[in-house]
């Protein structure tokens, strides 16, 4: 589990300081990378002094103000943990923080891809209903008619004829 700045509230301690006294006691600081920047610490020379180090703390920048939704209630660090909104107004709140990783995860806040196609028509069609004329409808029971009345008096050769004409019936539309 990572150590928190004890310089500032803001960040996890990257550098750990230990000083040894010559009574055997030992002073530790943890620091973060901002705070090491901040400083302008230089840690290959000697370092300062723990104490000094501590001294910093009251200097240390308060933390920037967290941007939140006014009408839910989120703020920032949540929605950047769950990348999840809490409604509509979210993104109007935390516009200029998402345009900010925009940038630095794509390069732009604009969108330069390609786009889905508009719709070719927003009402589809209905097919035109087919009339069957008269003629047809009656043929095509006389035919159904005479092919139950084979297959009921076992006559399968006639009744194999009957379901061809059907089928050639139904496929001429």
């Amino acid at each position: 589990m990572p150590c928190p700045c004890q310089l500032c509230p803001a960040g996890d301690a990257t550098v750990h300081l230990t000083e040894l006294h010559p009574d055997g006691t030992k002073a530790e600081v943890h620091i973060c990378r901002a705070c090491v920047a901040r400083l302008d610490l230089h840690l290959d020379a000697a370092p300062p002094s723990v104490a000094k180090l501590l001294e910093q703390r009251a200097a240390a920048p308060e933390p920037a103000p967290v941007a939140v939704c006014p009408a839910c209630g989120l703020d920032f660090p949540a929605y950047a943990q769950s990348n999840l909104f809490g409604c509509a107004q979210c993104y109007d709140a935390f516009s200029a923080e998402i345009d900010g990783l925009a940038l630095r995860y794509h390069g732009t806040t604009q969108h330069v891809g390609r786009s889905p196609a508009a719709p070719e028509d927003p009402a589809p069609r209905a097919a035109p209903k087919r009339t069957r004329s008269p003629s047809r409808t009656a043929t095509r029971r006389n035919l159904q008619s005479q092919l139950t009345e084979a297959v009921a008096n076992e006559q399968f050769e006639r009744a194999a004829a009957l379901r061809d004409q059907l089928a050639a019936l139904d496929a001429e539309g």
